[in-house]
């Protein structure tokens, strides 16, 4: 699965190489129009090609005939959303479908293009979702846009038997104590087993938490506040309680419910980060802003993670390119901001800022 750590690597990997780079657009679903991506790639391709000098032109097209027969056995629509290739002159280094709408786009450069990509990561974050009542739960994985029913849970006891008319009561240990009555211990042993049954989802749960899984939670008013209560510590606001959701929905019913679910706290995210780093920049912090002084920042490994809005890629690709590189060589991660994000991050930083990994001293901050 595409991640920060495969880009690292693919970057590190190609740093030193002529890398010929293609994002194919794979949404087409007009039978007409079937084979219209492999046109788009070839006039790409074309365009790249016709400025190159011979040698270079020698080495692009060993690299475009090693893409060509990689795709040759794609008759039809390209599966996924979009399409991603990158192919030296002498190997296909990643050549595979993602689960997010990708541009036409080709380039021939030093080392791989990296930005569009990055759209993608989104999609790749998982989400789990737990429905649960006080007698069962399932668990089902979000990722990479699909999502697959991963565990089921069923409390032990069974308390149909447990009635008034059947149920005698039962003596206190103390004195004038009262008896239970067969209703009083049927909701007492489903309390208990409800509970039993939160702890045990909770402790199967927290190995799956990073700091990047969401958690959408839904079933039965008093369990699902309760694993919510569990999870919350470790999660935070990355958990989320939907009542609208119930135990035997479909995984078909539950995918469009994960996924606005997602997007939304994605875009929280998003808008809490550029607001931090935006406050800490003002304050002089561990914050900073526009590409200039970020840039220099990068160079010395003080990035630990890099926003860049979907304008600034679009607008300034080789000088996105250069910061991305600049800071996955670093241990750095990166971050697109999208949405209003995006907009916040172009009016006060022109669509750059970065959380630095300590404060800066002025002379780190001043302007050249």
């Amino acid at each position: 699965m595409l991640n920060l750590e495969t880009l690292g690597e693919i970057q590190q990997t190609l740093a030193d190489e002529k890398v010929l780079t293609a994002y194919i657009a794979a949404e087409e679903r007009d039978p007409t129009e079937r084979s219209s991506w492999r046109r788009r790639l070839a006039a790409g391709l074309d365009a790249v090609a016709t400025g190159l000098e011979a040698d270079e032109r020698r080495s692009f097209d060993a690299a475009r005939t090693l893409l060509e027969a990689e795709l040759e056995q794609h008759r039809g629509f390209l599966p996924g959303r979009g399409w991603v290739a990158f192919v030296t002159p002498d190997r296909v280094a990643l050549c595979t479908d993602v689960p997010a709408p990708m541009p036409d786009l080709v380039r021939w450069r030093d080392g791989a293009t990296l930005g569009p990509l990055l759209r993608a990561l989104k999609q790749n974050r998982p989400v789990l979702t737990v429905l649960i009542d006080s007698r069962r739960a399932r668990v089902l994985r979000y990722a990479g846009g699909a999502l697959s029913e991963e565990a089921a849970y069923r409390a032990d006891t069974f308390i149909d038997d447990l009635t008034d008319v059947n149920g005698a009561k039962r003596g206190g240990t103390t004195s004038g104590m009262r008896g239970e009555t067969g209703t009083d211990a049927a909701e007492r042993i489903q309390r208990e087993e409800m509970e039993r049954l939160v702890r045990m989802v909770a402790d199967a749960l927290r190995p799956q938490i990073d700091n990047d899984t969401l958690v959408l939670i839904g079933g039965s008013p008093g369990a699902e506040t309760a694993l919510q209560k569990l999870l919350q510590p470790l999660a935070g606001g990355r958990v989320v309680l939907d009542t609208s959701l119930h135990l035997d929905m479909t995984p078909a019913q539950l995918k469009p419910v994960v996924e606005r679910t997602a997007s939304a706290l994605s875009q929280e995210s998003q808008l809490a980060l550029v607001r931090e780093v935006i406050d800490s920049a003002a304050s002089h912090g561990r914050g900073m802003l526009h590409a200039h002084t970020v840039e220099r920042a990068s160079r010395v490994g003080q990035v630990d993670t890099l926003l860049l809005s979907t304008s600034f890629l679009r607008a300034k690709e080789e000088q996105a390119e250069e910061l991305i590189t600049l800071t996955l060589t670093r241990g750095g991660d990166v971050v697109l901001v999208t949405d209003d994000a995006a907009e916040l991050l172009d009016h006060e930083g022109a669509g750059v800022g970065a959380r630095l990994r300590y404060t800066p001293s002025p002379a780190e901050t001043a302007v050249p």
